[in-house]
């Protein structure tokens, strides 16, 4: 499909001269832009990260496509293809950098390393980013920054954390769930442990050291099937 789209696109490019072919730059990055706006489903921006030039070609009637060679946003390659009939001609890869629209998480005013992330300092916008933005809303208020964020920088998760809801020899609740039950004990943590942390804990009363993993209200799940 995407070959039948961009030889109509580049029908109109082609001037023949002297049993020439001619493609204009301007024509080759609309018809890039195009390409990409279709393929992508999103509304993009294009940096090309070299000059494009008028391509001319010695042989007349040739018509191109294009194939994405690379990652869908960031640094990649636009490969096209000139061909006639049925054989491929010539080959040119087009270096570009490719932006997409997302919502991501935003500071609204100056964050300090280890400063909370809460409703008051931070809003979610649609931007133009040449990365994928990882976070999880689920998880996201309350975490703390693991840098300084000037007013308008993305939050990407790896630059968040989360303080420990379990601290080392605290007494913490243990749920243990089985394939048909649920039974709660009690014992000492071993470690400090995050949200989705995994941890040892020490069973009151008892040597035996169990493991499970650290839930938002402080207690751990143990998980036995």
């Amino acid at each position: 499909m995407n070959k039948i789209i961009l030889i109509l696109i580049f029908a109109f490019a082609i001037n023949f001269t002297y049993g020439k072919s001619s493609f204009s730059a301007d024509r080759i990055e609309n018809s890039c832009k195009d390409f990409l706006t279709s393929k992508l489903k999103n509304e993009i921006k294009i940096e090309f990260l070299n000059k494009v030039v008028d391509i001319e070609l010695e042989e007349d009637g040739l018509e191109a496509y294009f194939e994405l060679k690379g990652p869908e946003i960031g640094i990649s390659t636009l490969n096209i293809y000139f061909f006639k009939g049925d054989k491929d001609l010539r080959k040119i890869g087009i270096p570009i950098k490719i932006y997409q629209s997302q919502k991501v998480p935003v500071a609204k005013s100056n964050l300090k390393l280890g400063d909370e992330v809460n409703e008051s300092n931070v809003r979610f916008e649609n931007k133009m980013v040449d990365f994928y933005v990882q976070f999880d809303e689920q998880f996201f208020i309350g975490s703390l920054t693991k840098r300084a964020f000037q007013p308008g920088d993305i939050l990407n998760q790896e630059y968040l954390e989360f303080p420990p809801v379990i601290k080392k020899g605290d007494v913490i609740k243990v749920n243990v769930q089985t394939s048909s039950v649920m039974i709660t004990t009690t014992g000492k943590a071993l470690a400090d442990a995050k949200i989705g942390d995994y941890i040892n804990v020490q069973r009151d009363g008892a040597k035996k050291i169990i493991n499970g993993v650290a839930l938002p209200d402080g207690t751990i799940l143990v998980s036995k099937y």
